[in-house]
């Protein structure tokens, strides 16, 4: 039988499904089990100003997408725009920008520093990343179709570091908050290049096949006065 569409009834539903791979510190799973990080919070506070609740459940990246395709989660944290994504989903205004860069190991400065993520890749440097991301279009036009065989998947931040500690991959591309923030909690030195791949606005992404339009003005009318003036409660 067909997938069926759970497109709502705004008076009838009350809660929203996220879901997402922990990515510190906008979101991750607390000690109590329970869901946390910035960037969730923000959007339980802007979800409960229109009296909707949040449920949540971690996904591996690669489902994320897969799943909100499909209506079977209604939004994701931390979603950068692409006209691909928009034929599918719906997007909040944005709420905050993300700069993206990559990392490597502080033993390998005298090779690495000043150089940019091509020469790297070009030297034939290996990349660990979340490959269903979005790093720009210089990223998925040049670095995607030329270096894709030094393109290494890895299904968290946690062990993109692990990997790059040990020595397995020579490079971790994320959002640099991301970076520095896991680093620390894992007590890894690392060194952050100050050749920044991009700098892109983030958004809440919602299925068009579980939310409508009318509800996603009444989302960004919301997250747009927090925009304007941020809450320090939230």
């Amino acid at each position: 039988m067909a997938y069926q569409s759970s497109v709502w009834c705004a008076e009838h539903r009350k809660s929203l499904t996220t879901g997402g791979t922990a990515w510190p510190p906008y979101l991750y799973i607390t000690d109590n089990n329970e869901p946390a990080g910035e960037d969730y919070q923000l959007l339980k506070s802007v979800l409960g100003k229109l009296d909707y609740a949040l449920e949540s459940q971690i996904l591996p990246e690669r489902r994320v997408t897969q799943q909100i395709e499909l209506g079977q989660i209604d939004v994701v944290t931390g979603a950068a725009f692409t006209p691909a994504r928009a034929l599918k989903n719906y997007f909040s205004v944005p709420y905050r920008k993300e700069t993206i860069s990559f990392a490597f190991h502080p033993s390998h400065h005298n090779e690495y520093a000043g150089k940019s993520l091509e020469t790297l890749l070009r030297e034939g440097k290996t990349l660990a990343l979340n490959t269903g991301g979005w790093f720009g279009d210089w990223f998925n036009e040049t670095v995607t179709e030329q270096y894709s065989a030094q393109l290494i998947h890895l299904d968290s931040v946690k062990r993109r570091l692990q990997f790059l500690n040990r020595g397995r991959v020579d490079l971790v591309l994320d959002d640099i908050r991301v970076i520095s923030f896991n680093a620390e909690q894992l007590h890894l030195e690392l060194e952050i290049s100050n050749k920044p791949v991009n700098v892109q606005d983030v958004h809440f992404m919602f299925s068009k096949q579980s939310v409508d339009p009318g509800f996603i003005d009444k989302f960004n009318h919301v997250l747009s006065d927090y925009v304007k003036d941020p809450d320090p409660a939230i």
